[in-house]
């Protein structure tokens, strides 16, 4: 009984976090803050400067600002900031904190946990093209990171390997959790249970 409250809890929570995170990329969104490394915190309207798609990360993001819609337009490279956060009425307050992917890049990742081990999400969508013509693609991809590292685990399925393969992988000091991984028991969409399982394991 306790364990299918716990779930119906989760998928609120993952049900919640969902119907905010879809980013809007070149689009200006009012009621925003940055708030940059240097502690000073911009308020005014932001606009994730990144075309869409899955291979568009693969540079550093920036980020436009203005502060109101008279002002001139000031880029700010996410290596800078440490945080945005999208206050929307009536709903909680989107949190994205730029944390560095590679040895030079930064990206900015809305936060989905934060603990031992933080999980974090961007949403990506685009095109694609295949035989029969143009094919429109989204989703979610997951990264989590553990206290102590430099540089944030990538979840998502590439050519290194597939979401269940990487769990598997990060979340090895936790063999319970693996095992239910690797019967497909949890899966990439059960990404905040996993993690939120992983630091009671941790604990």
């Amino acid at each position: 009984m306790r364990y299918t409250i716990f779930c119906l809890v989760l998928l609120c929570n993952l049900s919640l976090c969902w119907s905010q995170h879809e980013t809007e990329y070149n689009t200006w969104i009012n009621n925003s803050i940055v708030i940059l490394k240097t502690q000073d915190t911009l308020a005014g309207t932001i606009k994730f400067h990144l075309p869409p798609g899955n291979t568009s990360f693969s540079s550093n993001q920036i980020v436009a600002y203005k502060e109101d819609g008279d002002s001139k337009k000031k880029k700010i490279k996410a290596i800078e900031i440490s945080e945005v956060l999208l206050l929307n009425k009536g709903h909680d307050t989107i949190r994205y904190r730029s944390v560095r992917v590679s040895e030079k890049r930064h990206w900015l990742l809305q936060i989905l946990i934060e603990n031992h081990c933080s999980l974090y999400s961007r949403y990506y969508y685009g095109n694609s093209s295949v035989s029969t013509g143009s094919v429109s693609l989204s989703g979610y991809n997951f990264y989590a990171m553990k206290k102590g590292d430099d540089i944030v685990f990538d979840l998502s399925t590439s050519l290194e390997g597939s979401f269940r393969k990487k769990s598997m992988e990060f979340f090895n000091s936790c063999p319970e959790l693996v095992e239910k991984i690797k019967n497909r028991i949890l899966k990439k969409e059960d990404a905040i249970e996993i993690v939120t399982r992983y630091n009671d394991c941790a604990q």
